[in-house]
C-alpha cells in the first residue's frame, strides 16, 4: 500500500491541531474511535478520518451538555 503522506497527519500534529495529548490520541486510534494506518512504529491519520473524529466528538460533547 502507498499513502500519499500530504494527506496524512502524525499522531503529535493530530494532537496539537485538537489540542489534546499525544497518548490520547494513540489510544483513540488502538480503541479503534480514530482510523489510522501503522507504518513501522508511527501511526499516520488521514484529514478524512480525522474530520469525522472530530464531528463524532463534538456530537457526543454536545449530548452530554444536554
Amino acid at each position: 500500500m502507498i499513502l500519499n503522506l500530504k494527506e496524512y497527519l502524525t499522531v503529535p500534529e493530530v494532537a496539537r491541531k485538537l489540542a489534546l495529548n499525544e497518548e490520547t490520541i494513540r489510544r483513540q486510534v488502538r480503541a479503534g474511535q480514530l482510523k489510522a494506518e501503522k507504518i513501522g512504529n508511527q501511526w499516520f491519520i488521514h484529514e478524512e478520518n480525522l474530520s469525522g473524529f472530530t464531528r463524532t466528538r463534538r456530537s457526543q460533547s454536545a449530548r452530554n451538555m444536554e
